[in-house]
């Protein structure tokens, strides 16, 4: 899975954020992208385009799957299953959910001012955006998402 690259349409953002979540290259398809700019980016990054739309997946891409499923949960496992991902661990949380880059880590003092002041004084670990410049840290946001990963997607 670490040679796999993903690029996800506008349909399915939440899936996106969640593969990002996990680790997996999952670029965004840009709002108000063409077919044309779809289709270039899927071909000239190598990325297999997931799409929920007919129209689209008539087009000539570097590789498409059309996802089957509405449901945000049944569409991970329907990706992660057909494409046989193997989930890392030390690759949960590793990107930017939003950017799709590599998460760096920051010093704490670095981030002062910038998180709030209570993950500040309790939180020792945070991490960076290199594109979007993002502050992130292990927060309750990130225990429920764990919990989600084990139970449902690390059987």
């Amino acid at each position: 899975c670490e040679f796999m690259k993903f690029l996800v349409d506008n349909m399915l953002g939440r899936l996106g954020r969640w593969l990002r979540l996990l680790g997996i290259d999952a670029k965004q398809v840009k709002r108000n992208s063409t077919y044309d700019e779809i289709i270039f980016t899927s071909l000239n990054e190598r990325r297999i385009l997931l799409t929920r739309s007919k129209k689209i997946s008539k087009h000539r891409v570097y590789g498409i799957y059309y996802v089957k499923n509405e449901d945000l949960r049944k569409q991970l496992k329907e990706v992660i299953e057909n494409f046989n991902i193997k989930i890392d661990e030390d690759k949960i949380f590793s990107r930017c959910i939003i950017c799709n880059e590599e998460l760096k880590r920051i010093e704490k003092e670095k981030v002062k001012g910038e998180v709030p002041n209570y993950v500040y004084q309790t939180r020792d670990e945070f991490y960076t955006c290199p594109s979007c410049k993002k502050i992130f840290w292990e927060g309750t946001h990130f225990e429920l998402a764990l919990q989600f990963i084990k139970k449902e997607l690390l059987k």
